[in-house]
């Protein structure tokens, strides 16, 4: 027979061992939301390296469809925003590519590729639980790389075919969305122009690029309103898990 003092203590241990348990899970659901990335980088450059984004292969297929960027004109950007083509952040940069050929054609490669992730990201449920989700004038391989990056295709025996984009995944999509543009961005950005173009709110947007490594830096306009930016610096942090009995989702 146990007794009620050594009960007590078995009880205590597995309480601690599930407490122990939530907190592993809580860390691995969390950081399952950051992209590959380099604790140790001495410059923000190298935290998260764009090949850890998108694989060269499948950034250089959208080259004959990123080259309207590099070959716009005034009168292209006044359309796309009337018409609302492209989200502002990315219409923001188009306007202000580099002057130098080869950065240039990186640069709109990787803004087509973001508003790839974009349109991604405010799709439907039901249109993205389609058997072909993704337009049919998106180059292929941009198209089999976000899919099978971002969704889970779901078959069940006797039942349709679906796909799905779990909350992690969701999560993670997002965090490529705010690191390529951190990147285009020289590593710090106002929030406000991503929470239109998201639909999310200052704080989701806010707690994502903490989650990131960034600091949210707080300053005032010229009409005195309140404007924040997400920076990031190195060496990197990452937030602390102050309260083992948190949830597993921290936004």
């Amino acid at each position: 027979m146990v007794s009620a003092t050594t009960q007590a203590v078995i009880e205590s241990r597995h309480t601690q061992q599930q407490a122990a348990e939530s907190v592993a899970v809580s860390v691995m659901t969390e950081t399952s939301a950051v992209p590959p990335h380099n604790k140790d980088a001495l410059s923000p450059d190298d935290v998260y390296k764009l090949k850890d984004l998108v694989p060269p292969d499948v950034l250089e297929s959208i080259n004959f469809k990123s080259e309207v960027f590099n070959k716009h004109t005034q009168e292209d950007i006044t359309k796309w925003r009337t018409e609302k083509l492209y989200s502002s952040f990315v219409l923001d940069k188009i306007e202000n590519l580099s002057l130098r050929e080869d950065a240039r054609r990186l640069q709109s490669q990787c803004l087509m590729y973001l508003q790839y992730l974009i349109n991604v990201f405010l799709m439907k449920a039901k249109d993205l639980g389609k058997k072909v989700p993704l337009p049919g004038d998106w180059p292929a391989p941009v198209k089999k790389y976000i899919l099978k990056t971002f969704t889970l295709e779901v078959v069940e025996p006797g039942k349709r075919y679906q796909r799905c984009v779990p909350s992690r995944l969701k999560d993670l999509l997002l965090s490529h969305i705010l690191v390529l543009c951190l990147k285009l961005s020289q590593f710090e950005l106002p929030l406000l122009t991503l929470t239109n173009d998201l639909n999310l709110s200052h704080k989701r947007i806010s707690t994502h690029f903490t989650i990131l490594g960034c600091t949210i830096k707080k300053s005032k306009s010229p009409q005195g309103l309140d404007v924040y930016r997400a920076v990031l610096n190195v060496p990197l942090k990452f937030p602390e898990i102050k309260d083992k009995r948190a949830k597993n989702r921290i936004f």
